[in-house]
């Protein structure tokens, strides 16, 4: 059960037998909340005659909607059932992104249905695959009261392997067996899915089990057991087909998405929207729905929303400026799919304190701003991974690379290019110096970015100077300015429908941080000094000896300072001309700085720290790495979070620093090996395992 793909039917099997008819926008309503939830596949309606099925009536203005308007979540794919040739070119033409179609193994069903006899109907069908193929477009086939008729009764099982087989034969892929009047039974479902996987251990099979008999949750776990993928099931129960005797609802969506969770499977789905639209639907509809969830309550407590639920994000970057972006995107809860390498990926895996790691390029470099994102390899030299990730940037919110200027251009993919295959993207590109300039190709590191921003002059004293930070500052703040930027363009997006392009240049990131001392040397003219660990904006402000070590006090103000000399015992200093004002304390801080200390040494830092802190003066250690990472102020931000990697045990991670309210962020999953997501987001996109197989020979993967 390593992978479950969810196909919502409630829109067509669900309303088809509604009297009642649904307004279009109240249907976008309720499709727009089931992709949000984060449902797979939605089938939006059927191409059928609107005399015969009036609910069905809009079902090509549904596509037209989103198609012209888009997805509010991409990666879900907009299914329609397709009965007759007239019907697949009404498909065609509106944007169905999933043709299913089906033949009925029952001679009575069929006619009624279709009009056909079921040999007819496969041919047509089979017709209709090759062309929904040959445009592109991914295609299910069913076979239609495969357990069982309400009219002829029981249906042999050769029979239905039969027409299994014409469909394999024809090279469909994604096969279907319908229980449309729910006569199936587990031992039923499980010896004919076992059967067809013996036929074709690659078919990626799916099923529609209805609850006539009270059958299909068990029927479902059975064909999960049998090897099959996708689970069709409707909003509510909704369900019952026009063309049958007897035909009770579908499985439930959220009934299914209950018992999965339960076994902690799909915990990405929002199984509280699902409940909500079956709630919606109920009211509407003014009578109660078939869902046991719906009318019991969940097992299962409201998992936290986050921010950015259902936005994909695709990250080309490296090392630390793009990665320490997409991270705080991925905590938000974005889908973060790294794009790597399929030759070492990232080069941060091989980059830490820990050789071991490494070698498993899995180095703490990596581990440290990683977490949440899903990692797959192409080689984008190689015109099948090009036309994988043209897939992808199909269904992606987000762009991010951290290549230099010209990088994508060279590989077909400049924002000119990449805006052709999806108008709303957003296209971060991060780069040391920015797209554009006489600096612009240059190449760049955090290093070299502190020395050109100036951050080195600032840094140090008199007797170590130029000096750069001990941690690579600019990249972070680089990797910070664009995540801010993203965040920003959604917005915008959200408003006005536009996507657009963000340019973004560690050395702009940086200087903006230096205002203060910029602003000084800008506006006053006033040439930095390199002070050490004293604050240039007051006296006394910085770091003192004390019995024991050293303490950071800040009298940033004139009533700190008086409370300051006052608890050391030293009032004189306030009447001493060259400390009575805060401007020629600044010009005195060398005679001051003994003065203090004098009295500081006699005392430790933990007195001084409890002493000052409560006359108001702001006042603390200083910490060691070590000790501040293990500081109870820090644990109880829970700043950092564990998590458990199953090959490398538990890891310490940061956590998102903002602490939202309503939308609060976590580490839920550990960062990935190379490529561990390459089936899952493939298959998601429609190729089979024996196409990602022949790819991977070809190294395009």
């Amino acid at each position: 059960m390593s992978e479950i793909f969810i196909h919502e039917v409630g829109l067509r099997d669900g309303l088809q037998i509604e009297k009642q008819l649904v307004p279009m926008d109240v249907k976008i309503k309720w499709i727009d909340a089931l992709m949000e939830s984060g449902l797979d596949i939605i089938q939006v309606g059927s191409f059928v005659h609107q005399v015969k099925v009036p609910q069905m009536a809009d079902t090509d203005s549904l596509f037209e909607h989103y198609t012209k308007n888009g997805k509010p979540n991409p990666k879900t794919i907009l299914s329609g059932l397709v009965l007759n040739e007239k019907g697949f070119e009404r498909g065609l033409a509106c944007g169905v992104e999933m043709f299913c179609m089906g033949v009925s193994a029952s001679e009575t069903h069929s006619q009624k249905n279709t009009g056909m006899s079921p040999d007819k109907a496969m041919d047509q069908i089979l017709s209709m695959a090759k062309k929904a193929r040959d445009a592109g477009k991914k295609v299910q086939a069913s076979v239609q009261s495969a357990f069982g008729c309400g009219f002829d009764g029981p249906i042999p099982e050769d029979k239905v392997l039969a027409m299994v087989k014409k469909y394999l034969e024809a090279g469909i892929r994604n096969i279907s067996l319908a229980d449309t009047a729910g006569h199936a039974n587990p031992q039923q479902v499980e010896r004919l899915f076992s059967a067809i996987r013996k036929m074709d251990p690659k078919v990626e099979l799916a099923c529609h089990f209805h609850n006539t008999y009270g059958l299909g949750m068990a029927n479902c776990y059975a064909a999960l057991n049998a090897g099959v993928k996708y689970i069709e099931t409707a909003f509510g129960g909704l369900g019952g087909c026009p063309f049958t005797k007897v035909a009770a609802g579908n499985v439930p969506t959220e009934d299914l998405v209950h018992s999965l969770q339960r076994a902690e499977l799909r915990t990405d789905i929002d199984l509280f929207r699902l409940l909500d639209v079956a709630q919606e639907v109920s009211v509407f509809f003014n009578r109660e729905l078939p869902g046991a969830v719906l009318k019991s309550g969940s097992l299962i407590k409201p998992r936290p929303k986050k921010m950015m639920n259902n936005v994909r994000v695709l990250d080309m970057t490296n090392v630390l400026s793009g990665p320490f972006s997409t991270m705080h995107l991925a905590l938000l809860g974005a889908e973060v799919i790294k794009i790597e390498n399929p030759e070492g990926g990232d080069l941060a895996r091989k980059l830490g304190a820990v050789p071991a790691l490494n070698q498993k390029l899995m180095g703490t470099s990596f581990l440290a701003q990683n977490a949440n994102k899903k990692s797959i390899t192409l080689n984008l030299k190689a015109e099948e991974a090009k036309e994988i990730f043209r897939k992808l940037l199909k269904t992606a919110d987000v762009l991010v690379e951290n290549f230099r200027p010209g990088v994508m251009d060279r590989l077909g993919f400049s924002y000119a290019e990449i805006r052709k295959i999806n108008p709303k993207i957003i296209y971060c590109a991060i780069s040391g110096f920015g797209q554009a300039g006489p600096d612009a190709f240059k190449p760049a590191y955090d290093q070299i970015i502190q020395g050109l921003s100036g951050v080195m002059d600032v840094n140090g004293d008199e007797r170590l100077h130029p000096l750069r930070a001990g941690f690579p500052v600019c990249d972070t703040v680089g990797g910070l300015n664009a995540a801010f930027a993203i965040m920003a363009a959604l917005y915008y997006r959200e408003k006005t429908g536009q996507g657009q392009f963000i340019d973004i240049a560690l050395l702009d990131s940086i200087m903006p941080l230096m205002g203060w001392v910029a602003a000084n040397l800008l506006i006053g003219g006033q040439q930095p000094v390199a002070m050490g660990n004293d604050n240039f904006t007051a006296a006394p402000s910085g770091t003192f000896v004390t019995k024991d070590g050293f303490v950071n006090i800040a009298a940033n103000q004139q009533k700190q300072w008086e409370d300051l000399a006052t608890v050391l015992g030293v009032p004189e200093l306030l009447t001493d001309p060259r400390f009575q004002e805060r401007d020629t304390r600044k010009k005195n801080r060398k005679e001051l700085t003994p003065l203090l200390e004098a009295k500081l040494k006699q005392q430790t830092t933990d007195y001084w720290v409890e002493a000052l802190n409560a006359k108001g003066i702001p006042t603390g250690d200083i910490f060691s790495l070590e000790k501040a990472l293990n500081a109870e102020q820090v644990k109880y931000r829970q700043t950092i979070e564990s998590i458990k990697d199953p090959d490398l045990g538990e890891l310490k991670l940061f956590n998102l620093s903002a602490k939202f309210s309503a939308t609060p962020a976590s580490i839920d999953a550990p960062p990935p090996t190379l490529g561990q997501h390459q089936q899952e987001i493939l298959t998601q996109l429609g190729y089979t395992a024996e196409e990602i197989k022949a790819m991977k020979d070809k190294a395009a993967i």
